[in-house]
């Protein structure tokens, strides 16, 4: 049920990556992983030059793999937001600024 979104049994990569932010906000991080995950898979095959899309997904997982305990992988996560972000709107940006804070 968690996966059926207006009726459909295969929501977007949009749909996933919203459910999956609320459930991570809920702290139902165990069911919102997988959706972001499949969200950000899903961005990468189908718009690979949204940097900023990815960063901001690459961001949103690494702050659900750091709420589970899972520092390495939300590390890894965040860097690669930083790089995104760093490249394609600089690193004045507050969204820069928000992936550098969970290298820390």
């Amino acid at each position: 049920a968690a996966m059926e979104v207006a009726g459909r049994d295969d929501p977007d990569k949009d749909d996933l990556w919203n459910i999956g932010i609320a459930k991570k906000n809920l702290g139902q991080y165990e069911e919102a992983l997988p959706m972001l995950l499949k969200a950000l898979e899903e961005w990468i095959r189908e718009e690979p030059e949204d940097d900023v899309t990815l960063a901001k997904l690459h961001d949103t997982v690494g702050s659900c793999y750091d709420l589970m305990g899972r520092a390495d992988e939300a590390v890894s996560q965040f860097s690669r937001a930083r790089t995104l972000f760093g490249r394609s709107i600089g690193a004045e940006s507050p969204l820069y600024g928000s992936a550098c804070e969970g290298l820390t």
